[in-house]
């Protein structure tokens, strides 16, 4: 059963937000509370929360004292929690995780039997009107009224174990066949430039004329710009050492429905869109934040990614020159 309470809503929080730890989560999220002077301070002092009692608290081990939980339940502190959450949690979110750390909390609202459908459907409306900082501040002081100590029976502890030794196994089988295949080695790349190079050159070249205020600029151009010749030189490397990464991928999973390097390069492309889309004073500036962004990702739904130590910084930028190639984003938008 999935129950809503400070340790399965403070789980989801950390998971969208960027090197958040047990401790620094709870203390963000707690700090409307334990922070406030007036309410609790002035009764209870300071209150430091450390990284063991954190992790008892969102691993279900302990339940939040109750001296936390009365304050929470005032409302002095729920008057002002979306204002709180506007300038404490939501900027602390990683954007291109906060409509899965929505999405998660939606569905754990909804699968929980113990909250009463019409509470459901009040928590969830601050979603559907687009109030997020008053969706996550109600639902947090909700959950921190909950039973927080998870008890599981021990038929479930004993299918749990099951499982993750069948997980190790299926893990170590998959580990034994990539070790078959030696690391991907960019390929040597052709002085002339090839036609299945051009989409996303040509988007390179508008980039760089679109800083220069030019109408357009050809390869033949660059030899007129030492800054751009390098950066162009390297970009095509960027671009050869995913297209190697793909032809060995493709190799290993031929037989299969889904092709991992495809998976690898969709969730890629949901990391780097909205930054993409973004407004920008032109084309190598956009170019150049959606490069740094996408060396940041925390990608792991390909197995390419989980078994293997092959997706690099090259390889995460070449697949945006491959995502510019397939025409899903764009370097000077027209």
């Amino acid at each position: 059963m999935n129950i809503l309470n400070f340790g399965t809503y403070t789980r989801i929080i950390k998971n969208g937000m960027n090197k958040a730890t047990n401790e620094s989560v709870s203390q963000d999220l707690l700090g409307i509370i334990i922070n406030n002077e007036n309410l609790f301070q002035a009764k209870h002092g300071i209150y430091h929360i450390d990284s063991s009692q954190a992790s008892k608290w969102i691993n279900g081990k302990e339940n939040i004292p109750n001296k936390i939980r009365v304050i929470a339940d005032k409302f002095e502190i729920e008057n002002i929690s979306a204002e709180y959450f506007n300038k404490k949690i939501l900027f602390k979110l990683n954007e291109s995780k906060q409509e899965d750390t929505y999405s998660a909390l939606l569905k754990l609202i909804n699968s929980d039997t113990t909250i009463s459908e019409e509470k459901k459907n009040i928590l969830i409306s601050f979603y559907n009107n687009d109030n997020y900082c008053e969706f996550l501040a109600k639902t947090f002081l909700y959950a921190i009224q909950k039973h927080n100590i998870i008890k599981v029976k021990n038929k479930t502890v004993d299918k749990v174990h099951t499982t993750i030794a069948n997980l190790k196994n299926t893990t170590n089988k998959l580990k034994e066949i990539y070790q078959q295949y030696p690391t991907p080695k960019t390929e040597t790349i052709p002085p002339k430039i090839q036609n299945h190079e051009e989409t996303y050159i040509t988007e390179i070249l508008k980039a760089y004329a679109d800083a220069e205020n030019l109408e357009e600029l050809s390869p033949e151009d660059l030899n007129n710009y030492k800054r751009y010749k390098r950066s162009f030189e390297k970009e095509r490397t960027y671009y050869y050492a995913a297209q190697s990464l793909e032809k060995l991928s493709r190799d290993i999973f031929s037989d299969d429905e889904i092709y991992e390097f495809d998976v690898l390069k969709e969730e890629t492309l949901d990391g780097v869109i909205r930054i993409a889309e973004k407004d920008y004073p032109n084309g190598l500036i956009r170019l150049n934040t959606v490069m740094e962004h996408v060396t940041t990702l925390s990608l792991n739904k390909s197995q390419l990614v989980r078994f293997t130590t092959w997706i690099g910084v090259k390889e995460r930028m070449g697949i945006c020159h491959m995502l510019v190639k397939d025409g899903q984003i764009s370097w000077v938008y027209d």
